[in-house]
């Protein structure tokens, strides 16, 4: 009986975790029948690398798997591995290009793997991968990058549709929290991968739509509890505060616009790819002064030295696809000191002034506005959470608490692994 239950359920596990009923619904949906095919949708934060552990726990127990393969962004792969391994006792072992180089192929001897989705869909891991012995659940994560259009196909999902169609996969589960990406043909294409048998891209969406329930799982924060029944999550209250900039700041901020509009009426007079150039490194500039001046400052600072160094010439714009929000904004951190073009004929004097203008400020004023709500509105040892988007903000946010409050007050996370 307990063996039953456990092989349903999953409850009886060695399971580090505090387990919640959403979490055992999502087990129970996909293990209840076999093969599962499912694409599980639930809201951000609700923990679905802890219901991949709960279905993967009963159906290794049960032995219905043995070959597992899980595909992940580049750098969630490493905590998919750790997750894994201290919440479930389940040991991945991570796919490396450099490790399958040689004449016996890396899945002959691999039953259980996590790998990047990114580096799977090269030329050499692809070919090895999809002439391998078949899996009997392959789980990927962030499955919304596996996009389709009309026309064209990212790298990621022309992998998927192979490994399918070369009948390498029997059971198939895409965790993603924002499955439909503003358009249906992208969305359905998600679900054939899924359920060929009752999506087709090609289709008319709301004929397809009564299908959904048999085929994606979405939880929503709204809606779940702990074991008592108590609402996991409240419902949201917002407020503006507003602020005045110093007149330093002013004077920085009406300079630095100045500059994107002088910047955009010179790239308006290009075409092609030299205005797409010019414009994108435009919006990441807008972007990182919006965040603070700190971040902007940096920016400038450092394509100023470039562009010293090296003012003829241009380096492409990096589109690769972003893995991850902080790839993102990593890339709009990083692009001002990387492209090399001309934004107007005297940039570099414009960004002396600019930088000028921001060595004068002593202080950002947004952030002295944040450090006073801190004092005034929180009780003691009340928990706070903070998101910036640049690390340079954080790093002046970081600073700023710890002057006031004291060293190791605060925390921090940016995907730099520490």
């Amino acid at each position: 009986a307990i063996r039953s239950v456990n092989d349903q359920w999953g409850v009886f596990s060695r399971s580090r975790v505090q387990l919640l009923p959403h979490q055992l619904w999502v087990c129970r949906q996909v293990t209840q029948h076999w093969p599962a095919r499912w694409m599980v949708a639930d809201d951000v934060g609700l923990g679905k690398t802890i219901e991949a552990g709960l279905i993967l726990e009963p159906l290794i127990a049960s032995g219905r798997v043995r070959r597992i393969l899980v595909l992940a962004p580049a750098r969630l792969v490493p905590q998919w591995r750790a997750r894994m391994k201290t919440m479930f006792d389940i040991r991945l072992q991570e796919y490396t290009a450099d490790g399958d180089r040689g004449r016996v192929s890396f899945w002959e001897t691999a039953q259980q793997v996590v790998a990047s989705f990114h580096t799977m869909r090269m030329d050499k891991p692809r070919e090895r991968l999809l002439v391998a012995e078949p899996w009997d659940l392959v789980i990927v994560d962030e499955a919304h990058h596996f996009q389709a259009q009309e026309r064209a196909s990212t790298l990621s999902y022309g992998l998927l549709r192979e490994l399918q169609d070369a009948g390498r996969i029997n059971s198939l589960i895409l965790f993603t929290g924002t499955p439909h990406r503003g358009k249906d043909f992208g969305f359905l294409a998600l679900m054939q991968l899924v359920r060929p048998d009752l999506f087709d891209p090609e289709q008319d969406i709301m004929d397809q739509l009564p299908a959904l329930s048999q085929a994606m799982i979405r939880n929503n924060k709204a809606l779940v509890t702990d074991m008592q029944g108590n609402k996991l999550f409240q419902p949201v209250t917002t407020e503006a505060v507003d602020y005045s900039y110093s007149a330093a700041e002013a004077a920085f901020y009406n300079t630095m616009s100045e500059f994107i509009l002088d910047g955009r009426a010179y790239a308006a007079h290009l075409s092609g790819r030299q205005q797409t150039t010019r414009m994108l490194l435009l919006i990441a500039l807008q972007k990182l002064a919006a965040s603070s001046i700190a971040a902007i400052t940096r920016a400038l600072t450092r394509r100023r030295d470039m562009l010293t160094r090296t003012i003829l010439g241009g380096l492409p714009v990096d589109t690769a696809e972003a893995e991850t929000m902080d790839e993102a904004a990593e890339a709009e951190e990083s692009r001002p000191s990387e492209v090399t073009v001309l934004l107007m004929k005297d940039e570099i004097a414009r960004l002396d002034e600019i930088i000028g203008y921001a060595n004068e400020i002593e202080g950002e004023t947004k952030v002295a506005t944040l450090i006073k709500l801190i004092e005034t509105r929180l009780e003691p040892e009340e928990p706070l959470l903070l998101f910036t988007e640049y690390k340079a903000t954080q790093a002046l946010v970081l600073s700023k608490l710890e002057a006031r409050f004291g060293k190791g007050c605060a925390g921090f996370i940016n995907g730099d692994e520490r």
